[in-house]
């Protein structure tokens, strides 16, 4: 690298602690954003993963020994790509929107191994 200069600029932070920390508890998969309440049927082994994805504000609910309810707070973006990565494990209850989005994920995949 050629022509580096240091700059003695001063950087300032625009955002309080609180907003700080309310952004890191809204991002999964390195998806930031506005927090909607979501709810996912959950095969059992997720729920270690579940804990350390996504901390706080979540509800967990046992359906039966090998499934729970998962109730939370997040970012839809970060969500469905999480849902993505375990589809086989996880299907999305609401927002009816993202059910539908991924449904229709679901179908466009399935069209392209069925050719």
């Amino acid at each position: 690298m050629k022509n580096i200069e240091q700059l003695n600029e001063k950087r300032t932070i625009k955002k309080t602690s609180r907003e700080i920390q309310e952004f890191a508890e809204s991002t999964v998969e390195m998806f930031g954003g506005d927090k909607e309440e979501v709810e996912a049927d959950c095969k059992m082994f997720l729920l270690d993963t579940i804990f350390d994805q996504f901390v706080k504000n979540i509800t967990v609910k046992k359906k039966n020994e090998n499934e729970f309810t998962l109730i939370l707070d997040t970012n839809l973006m970060g969500f469905k790509f999480w849902v993505l990565r375990n589809i086989d494990a996880v299907e999305v209850i609401r927002p009816i929107k993202l059910r539908n989005e991924i449904k229709k994920i679901i179908e466009e995949v399935k069209e392209k191994y069925d050719k």
